[in-house]
């Protein structure tokens, strides 16, 4: 891994020749009053006998999961300025394009979903020679089964999704929040179940980052697994 990469958690950190690994780039955004969520979970996921890209979707209340599969060379990104593509979705840095469309994937969801939103003001977390990014000095620690990137704490947000011709969902005025995993082992269930939502608690970034002022809707997180 390079100097580069260590200190920006965003850049895609594999290779599309690796194999047994996943990368997968977490965006969740709620809306102004606090009342709806999604989160879009752009990855990749490459094994002997099914390497694909996805977008992983959560919506809540009454959490709901969608993932849109796609074949692996549907996928590219960009570092500078950073992006993730995936199908004809595409995620940056201070926003992303939502085009996720049952007719043009491999694995119908029975709903598609559109729009785009525009990110500001993002609240990165501060950096160090000794703590690079959020694994602190485990940062430079080569072939760690899994490795976690924060890349903003909070930002604002602008705009709004299309779900299907029923619902739409509008982020103006609401927050957001960026992070990352990548390697090749994450947390599974003996369930096989997939996606899973393990519900836990950033209480543990608070104590390991009392500086930063987390804003209650972070407080009570769900994070994916991707497999």
């Amino acid at each position: 891994m390079s100097l580069k990469n260590i200190k920006n958690p965003a850049l895609f950190q594999g290779n599309l020749q690796k194999k047994h690994y996943f990368e997968g780039w977490y965006f969740k955004q709620v809306t102004a009053d606090g009342k709806q969520t999604v989160a879009f979970i752009p990855g990749i996921s490459l094994e002997d006998t099914d390497s694909h890209c996805f977008v992983q979707v959560i919506l809540s209340p009454n959490i709901q999961t969608y993932y849109f599969k796609y074949p692996l060379d549907r996928f590219s990104t960009t570092e500078e300025p950073f992006s993730v593509k995936v199908g004809e979705s595409v995620f940056f840095m201070d926003g992303c394009h939502i085009a996720l469309n049952d007719t043009v994937q491999s694995t119908p969801q029975g709903i598609s979903m559109t729009g785009d939103l525009y990110f500001s003001n993002p609240s990165p977390i501060r950096s160090s020679v000794l703590a690079p990014n959020i694994m602190g000095f485990f940062a430079y620690i080569p072939n760690m089964e899994c490795n976690h990137g924060v890349l903003s704490m909070n930002h604002q947000l602008k705009g709004h999704i299309e779900i299907g011709k029923q619902q739409r969902l509008d982020f103006n005025g609401g927050k957001g929040y960026i992070e990352k995993d990548w390697g090749t082992s994450f947390l599974v269930s003996t369930f096989g179940f997939r996606p899973i939502i393990l519900k836990i608690t950033t209480l543990v970034l608070c104590a390991a980052l009392p500086q930063y002022h987390l804003d209650s809707f972070l407080l009570k997180d769900s994070l994916p697994i991707y497999r």
